[in-house]
């Protein structure tokens, strides 16, 4: 792994894997074993695809259970209270957070709504096609999906970009001054608010997630448990070790990542090294939210809402 190495992993983890209720619930510890710590807690059934902390504040949405409106959850405080909001309807699969009690998501068959803190707001159409991923840096959202879709949203105007792909992309990253974007068939591209850049990564493996480290220092994941590092052009496969699906990827730093995937499969990678986490949960994971060390939140299948601290 080219990862730099941290020469004083001499710190033992102390984590907690921790399952929140969406609703307003306290988190109760049931156990402890080795160094981790598991909570559980049932909760909502519905599919949960999307997670944001990045406004300082949580979001949890996913798709409509049962005939019910989407589900969408709001976290306030970072703790282990969420409470539920009702509004969108359909299968909601990304949010962003404002950082002001608001936020923005999209999903299947081009769905947008924007949340100002009281008031849901369907967004015009500006695509039929599923919309997987989204992301915002100042001010700027950006948000992708099936056949190649990328959309910019600014002042309040969605504006449709052609990136010189038809494949279906699953993952977006805001840049200062465009994004990184990768789907299927190993297609990762980059826009420099100027033109697109397709990044050859080696492979033509689906990806699921990209995590950004530094600059050109991505991290890739996918099926059969891949995780792939790109450094300035500089591929590597990372030894991973898990064959699961890996649904999604996040990172502090380029020592310092965990990347979950399928029957609740979590991944540490630290200093260099990959190890599995014991789960609580065999359900499926979608997505993770990275805030520090030892400090996680994750989302899967039926209400499933794991937290690491």
């Amino acid at each position: 792994m080219n990862m730099k190495r941290v020469a004083a992993i001499a710190l033992s983890l102390l984590a907690t894997l921790g399952l929140a209720v969406l609703g307003s619930c306290e988190i109760n510890e049931l156990g402890r074993e080795a160094d981790l710590e598991i909570v559980s807690i049932p909760a909502t059934q519905a599919p949960l695809l999307g997670l944001d902390f990045s406004g300082g504040e949580g979001w949890a949405v996913g798709s409509a259970f049962d005939g019910l409106e989407a589900a969408c959850f709001f976290n306030p405080s970072q703790d282990g209270n969420w409470n539920e909001l009702n509004g969108p309807e359909g299968d909601l699969r990304a949010v962003a957070g404002d950082g002001a009690g608001g936020c923005l998501v999209v999903g299947d068959e081009g769905l947008i709504y924007s949340y100002d803190g009281a008031v849901w707001t369907r967004h015009p159409n500006q695509t039929t096609d599923d919309l997987a991923d989204l992301d915002q840096e100042n001010g700027v959202a950006w948000a992708v999906g099936r056949n190649g879709t990328v959309l910019r949203y600014a002042g309040g105007d969605w504006t449709t970009l052609d990136p010189g792909t038809t494949a279906h992309l699953n993952a977006v990253v805001a840049l200062d001054d465009g994004c990184l974007a990768a789907g299927d068939d190993g297609v990762v591209l980059r826009y420099d608010g100027a033109g697109w850049e397709q990044l050859d990564c080696g492979t033509a493996a689906d990806f699921n997630d990209l995590a950004r480290l530094e600059d050109d220092h991505l991290l890739l994941v996918g099926p059969a448990g891949l995780i792939l590092e790109y450094d300035a052009g500089v591929v590597e496969e990372l030894d991973s070790p898990t064959a699961e699906t890996i649904n999604a990827v996040d990172a502090t730093s380029p020592t310092y990542f965990i990347a979950v995937g399928s029957d609740g499969e979590v991944v540490l990678g630290e200093g260099g090294y990959l190890r599995r986490l014991e789960s609580p949960t065999t359900e499926n994971l979608y997505d993770i939210h990275l805030a520090g060390l030892n400090n996680a939140w994750i989302v899967g299948d039926k209400g499933t809402v794991l937290r690491y601290e």
